[in-house]
């Protein structure tokens, strides 16, 4: 109903990008910027993302993070080191409003 290119995008979210799951999230994650690819936990496979792609997984991969942020009182106590390197890391990925977001709920760059 949404079309391909937004299902194909919902699956290499699932694919790769939850949190308590066995999932390769730590195969995929970091590695984002250079590798453009995500790591398939259904299926072990390797997805190569076009920029577009690359893109709109890194926004809705991080959004998703921070929407926990915003709700969660102690998720950025526990994660938010982690949260604030990953999206250091992804800077160049995310679009001007994905980084405008990582800021607000974050904090600048180099906050603690």
């Amino acid at each position: 109903m949404v079309g391909p290119d937004a299902e194909r995008l919902v699956y290499l979210y699932a694919a790769c990008d939850y949190l308590y799951a066995a999932c390769d999230r730590g195969r995929t994650w970091t590695a984002l910027p250079g590798t453009r690819r995500v790591v398939d936990r259904f299926t072990g496979e390797h997805h190569d993302l076009t920029a577009g792609e690359l893109r709109d997984l890194a926004d809705l991969s991080t959004v998703d993070e921070l929407d926990v942020a915003e709700h969660s009182a102690d998720f950025l106590d526990r994660y938010g080191a982690y949260l604030r390197r990953l999206v250091a890391a992804w800077e160049p990925l995310l679009s001007p409003a994905g980084r405008e977001d990582a800021r607000r709920v974050l904090g600048p760059a180099g906050a603690r």
